[in-house]
């Protein structure tokens, strides 16, 4: 039998980080759905996979009508959708840092047909602490009287995730029952991609200069944890990977442990 070696250390550098992507990636290459704005037809997601590595595949973040938190008072929760008086909530939001967000849905029930009167959807990112300052990202409602329903938002350019500022869902509208209809949210989706980081100014290993081809993916790797190079301050991009240096990768870059 033939036996499998990598060529070099570059090459599983590469592997290891599944790709490159590049900061500020167009909409249609950040996990935009091909569906117009604004549609009620339910998509397809049944081709996203629900891994959370990697630079290739939109990962959704389910935000479930539970982790919501009313704004008003006589709130009443039932299984699957939420709805009150005042019909005002929120929802942190938490994703991996540099995370580019491209899309936001919304699942509710609306048998309200008045104009305007909907359940309403919106992504916020807030900066600063003392004078808090919000920042409307996207937008999306429910639609007309139809019941239970589906809607979402392309965010175009995606949105990249800063966690030095914070982030929530909130929701209006779900007032329950009402002299017109009943409006309840039933949750809402975040879709997003990771990324690469950007490349630093200076090098990490002595081998491996700013000019490097691979200089970015090897010093996401260096930050990561997922590698210290070979010695001596070097990383040794041309060397032999072997079998057990390649498991010293892996599970590094997988955070595997032994079980409790």
């Amino acid at each position: 039998m033939r036996k499998f070696t990598l060529p070099s250390r570059v090459v599983a550098a590469g592997f290891l980080v599944l790709g490159v992507a590049s900061r500020g990636l167009p909409a249609q290459d950040a996990g935009k759905p091909a569906a117009s704005e604004e549609s009620t037809v339910r998509l397809d997601n049944e081709g996203f996979q629900k891994r959370t590595y990697g630079t290739a595949d939109t990962i959704i973040q389910q935000v479930p009508s539970a982790a919501f938190q009313p704004l008003g008072s006589n709130f009443d929760q039932s299984f699957s959708y939420v709805s009150d008086q005042t019909g005002d909530f929120f929802a942190p939001l938490s994703l991996p840092n540099g995370a580019l967000v491209s899309f936001l849905d919304v699942y509710y029930f609306d048998s309200d047909p008045g104009p305007g009167q909907d359940v309403v959807l919106s992504l916020q990112e807030v900066t600063g602490t003392d004078l808090p300052v919000i920042n409307v990202i996207a937008n999306v409602s429910s639609s007309g009287s139809g019941g239970y329903g589906y809607n979402f938002h392309s965010i175009s350019p995606p949105l990249q995730i800063d966690n030095n500022h914070r982030y929530l869902i909130f929701a209006s509208g779900a007032t329950g029952d009402g002299a017109s209809g009943k409006r309840a949210l039933g949750g809402a989706n975040v879709w997003y991609r990771l990324q690469m980081s950007p490349a630093p100014l200076t090098a990490t290993f002595a081998d491996v200069p700013t000019s490097h081809s691979y200089f970015r993916a090897i010093e996401a790797l260096a930050a990561s944890g997922i590698t210290g190079g070979c010695g001596g301050g070097n990383f040794c991009p041309n060397q032999t990977v072997t079998r057990g240096e390649m498991a010293a990768f892996l599970a590094r870059a997988l955070g595997l442990h032994w079980p409790y």
